[in-house]
Order: structure tokens, then C-alpha cells, then sequence
């Protein structure tokens, strides 16, 4: 992915933006242990096309339902979660279809789940289908 980046700050102008470039998301917690770290933390980071999304109000908002939605926990103590997702415009939806796999460093993925999340978007008019 590029390290350029763009805002996204509306419902209006992620629309706009999606009719051009896929919107995607990808995350990772670390384990409590790894082979460079010492700490757990979640990383999530949004993309449209190859421009990585700026932290907003708004993308926050996104953000907070797909870590619930999913769910995304904050830290892991033995796993590396690692998923991504691909949204797409559904009426006054966002559908979100995401797949996660969970590894203890060293080691082959051992949990994986995927599904498909909906977020309203209630302020996107009726002709985004």
C-alpha cells in the first residue's frame, strides 16, 4: 500500500470516493509476546484504493462498529490477530466482508472465523445501491 493518504470526512464524500476506489480495512492485535515486542496492541487501519484513510471523527465512528460488530479486542495475551475487509455500498449500508485468523507467534494459524457485518449509514441517500 502507498503511504499517501486522504480524508474522509462525510458519508457524502466516502460514497463519491468508493464509486472510484475499493474501501478496505485491515487489522492487527499483537500478542502480550513476540518475536520484537513485548505488549499487546491493536492496530486498524482503513484504505481507499491504495491511499491509507486519515483518523476523522467520522472514520473513527466506522471504526468503533467494526471493532464491536466483529468484535476486535484490544489486546490478545498468546495470539496474533491478523484480518481484513472489503466494503461495499448496500442501499443505506456499508457491508463489511471480513475474514481473521488467530496465530501464536512461531506457529500456524489456529482460529479463523469470517462473516459480513452491516453499518447504517444513515445520513447516505436511497440511490447508493
Amino acid at each position: 500500500m502507498s503511504n499517501r493518504s486522504i480524508s474522509i470526512t462525510t458519508v457524502q464524500k466516502l460514497i463519491h470516493e468508493m464509486k472510484r476506489a475499493d474501501f478496505s480495512v485491515e487489522w492487527t492485535v499483537s500478542s502480550e509476546f513476540g518475536p520484537e515486542w513485548i505488549g499487546s496492541t491493536r492496530t486498524i487501519v482503513f484504505f481507499l484504493g491504495e491511499l491509507r484513510l486519515k483518523d476523522t471523527p467520522f472514520l473513527n465512528s466506522i471504526t468503533q462498529v467494526v471493532i464491536e460488530g466483529i468484535p476486535i479486542p484490544e489486546k490478545s495475551e498468546d495470539h496474533v490477530i491478523t484480518g481484513h475487509g472489503d466494503f461495499h455500498l448496500k442501499q443505506n449500508h456499508l457491508e463489511l466482508h471480513y475474514t481473521w485468523e488467530a496465530t501464536i507467534p512461531y506457529q500456524n494459524p489456529d482460529i479463523y472465523k469470517s462473516g459480513t457485518l452491516l453499518i447504517a449509514l444513515p445520513e447516505a441517500s436511497a440511490d447508493t445501491e
